[in-house]
């Protein structure tokens, strides 16, 4: 009895552990909890209508998630909407993987030297807000990241992106179509 005890613990202790550890390249293991994260996207600097930001917030241990989309620049006549929505525990599995996988928690991921930084690409990156090593800290990846790093994170963007429902993606196209029809009557 004592024994399958101490069995379950063990058990218990690695699977809880290992849903937080990275350890790629031979590193030493990072225990970490991350808090939250905010996943941006900014689109190349283009004409007002065009304009397009916006920034995922995902709480780790709560219901607490939404998007904010921002239609035209920043303090020029900006437009907020925000909309709430549920991750599954499912998918915050594979949002914990994906995290653990793309090294952001242990490893610096450098930035493409300046002159391979693609013109016109949109600007993407996440912040993650963590415990590491008994410290709050806030990891955060370059916009264009070097290669090594690149596919797995455009995986991890890509299913953050994928979290937000449907719904809330056709509302968010409806507004910015709506100001785009507006803003180019206002041009008239």
């Amino acid at each position: 009895m004592k024994y399958t005890t101490i069995v379950i613990i063990i058990v218990f202790t690695a699977v809880f552990l290992g849903s937080c550890t990275s350890s790629r390249n031979g590193t030493q293991p990072v225990q970490c909890k991350w808090n939250y994260l905010e996943y941006s996207l900014t689109s190349a600097p283009l004409a007002p209508p065009n304009y397009l930001h916006y920034t995922v917030y995902i709480e780790s241990k709560s219901k607490k998630n939404h998007i904010e989309y921002i239609i035209n620049y920043k303090d020029s006549n900006e437009k907020k909407i925000k909309y709430d929505f549920v991750i599954e525990t499912d998918e915050m599995e594979k949002l914990n993987k994906l995290i653990i996988s793309s090294d952001i928690l242990d490893a610096e991921i450098p930035s493409l030297p300046e002159n391979e930084i693609p013109d016109g690409s949109p600007l993407r990156s996440v912040k993650i807000n963590l415990y590491k090593d008994g410290t709050q800290t806030n990891k955060v990846t370059p916009y264009f990241p070097v290669k090594q790093h690149n596919e797995r994170l455009i995986s991890l963007y890509d299913f953050i992106e994928s979290v937000v429902p449907k719904n809330i993606w056709e509302n968010i196209n409806k507004e910015k179509e709506e100001y785009i029809r507006n803003y180019k009557n206002s041009e008239l």
